[in-house]
């Protein structure tokens, strides 16, 4: 971890580092000691990621609780997706009122439930690629590699080769269930009258 009185760069064309970036080299060192608020960019991005906060406002969300996927504009112009609480999300997502077309009732906003943990989630904005409703980036991994994770505890079921028993091996390689069948193995490998 780099110390606070470290010297700065300089740019050999243009001088001393300017005020500017002496001012945001302290605010990420900051940020590294853990010190301070986080910026609106870094909350939303954590709230994205884990589920477990407003991206807007930072209150913890308990897991069952609802939450909104809206695009927010941050720091700098830069719009980012991220979830919200039920305070912090659009008045007009909070209690929708249906509406017909073509003589079926519709509700805009209706919660979905995530594909993993089962949080109710309201998309304010739905990309035409995402197939699937998740609450977080978190959510979206489990769902995405529970296939490989299937097939890969499928293929740690072995049967030992020595004793015959059924176990569940702690490596993809392993072929006897224990040690002392391991050595079994080993003692029947090895030649009679070594030279």
């Amino acid at each position: 971890m780099p110390s606070d009185n470290r010297p700065l760069p300089h740019d050999s064309r243009h001088g001393p580092a300017s005020r500017a970036y002496e001012e945001e080299h302290a605010l990420v060192l900051r940020m590294l000691r853990g010190e301070g608020t986080p910026t609106p960019y870094r909350r939303a991005c954590d709230a994205r990621q884990t589920g477990a906060s407003c991206g807007r406002c930072g209150r913890a969300v308990a897991d069952g609780e609802t939450v909104w996927r809206v695009r927010e504009r941050v720091a700098r112009g830069q719009v980012v997706s991220t979830n919200v609480c039920r305070e912090c999300a659009p008045e007009r997502a909070r209690e929708p009122e249906p509406f017909t077309y073509d003589g079926s009732l519709l509700a805009l906003y209706e919660p979905e439930p995530c594909e993993v943990c089962s949080r109710p989630v309201v998309w304010l904005y739905r990309p035409d690629w995402r197939r699937h409703s998740c609450c977080s980036e978190r959510c979206s991994a489990r769902l995405y590699n529970r296939p490989r994770d299937e097939a890969s505890a499928q293929a740690r079921e072995k049967v030992c080769g020595v004793c015959g028993e059924a176990f569940t091996a702690t490596r993809a390689d392993a072929k006897t269930c224990s040690p002392a069948c391991r050595q079994k193995a080993y003692r029947l490998r090895r030649p009679l009258n070594p030279r």
